[in-house]
């Protein structure tokens, strides 16, 4: 029924996706594809969220569409994507972008647009990427994911599912705490 949290499903299954697999309510398609790609569904469902900042960058990446999603990005140009989220609600400003270091590059500008690349660079990808497991990568200030698929449609179905638990972890991460 869906009614248990998702930590529940993570640490017995690995993912959401990883129990409708184990409860055979895949199709056999879904299936091969789950297999494929557990370690990148796991790495997405899994990765340590001290903050949003891992969640967004995937979430600017999805956001480019599904023919688009996997191509690699530069903390350039996701920079002004970055800031605009954290900074377009008053629940996610608090939350993630509001410590001494933050509450001075809530305006945008040319200088915060290089303090936004710096922080890109410092914490999600070079943290994500440099995790144990990480099916991600940032070399020579490129980031991008490790992970191949064969055609169109294991890119359409990888892509729904990624996008499904960028969302929720970015809506439960918010969530928490958050009374407003």
């Amino acid at each position: 029924m869906g009614r248990s949290k998702s930590i529940g499903y993570r640490s017995e299954f690995g993912s959401y996706v990883g129990f409708l697999y184990w409860a055979e309510l895949l199709s056999h398609a879904e299936g091969e594809v789950y297999v494929r790609h557990e370690a990148w569904l796991r790495d997405v469902e899994k990765t340590l969220m001290n903050k949003s900042y891992k969640m967004i960058v995937l979430l600017y990446m999805l956001e480019r569409g599904e023919a688009h999603w996997m191509d690699s990005i530069t903390p350039g140009e996701m920079a002004r994507f970055f800031h605009t989220y954290l900074t377009e609600k008053e629940y996610r400003k608090r939350k993630d972008f509001s410590d001494k270091e933050k509450l001075a590059i809530w305006e945008w500008n040319e200088k915060t647009a290089t303090r936004i690349e710096k922080l890109i660079i410092d914490m999600p990808m070079s943290m994500w990427s440099g995790a144990k497991g990480s099916m991600t990568r940032f070399e020579d200030g490129v980031f991008s994911l490790n992970v191949q698929v064969k055609d169109a449609q294991e890119k359409a179905l990888l892509y729904r599912w990624t996008k499904e638990i960028c969302q929720y972890r970015l809506h439960a991460y918010f969530e928490r705490g958050n009374s407003s």
